[in-house]
């Protein structure tokens, strides 16, 4: 997933009550600012739970960065 190779990207925690997630927050080649949710529990591999446009708080905070 071209998010994670955002050099400007960030990962910060996901707050949920059932199990440790994590949110990758990065532009793709194609100029789309996604938030990708996923869980580490599978290492190496990574379970992806979810990808979606970046919006809120996600955005803000990726232009913050900046």
């Amino acid at each position: 997933m071209a998010a994670f190779d955002d050099p400007k990207g960030f990962v910060a925690p996901d707050p949920v009550e059932h199990e440790e997630r994590w949110a990758c927050v990065g532009k793709t080649p194609w100029d789309r600012l996604l938030a990708v949710i996923y869980t580490e529990q599978d290492l190496p591999s990574y379970r992806i739970i979810t990808a979606y446009d970046a919006e809120g708080r996600w955005h803000d905070e990726y232009y913050q960065r900046r």
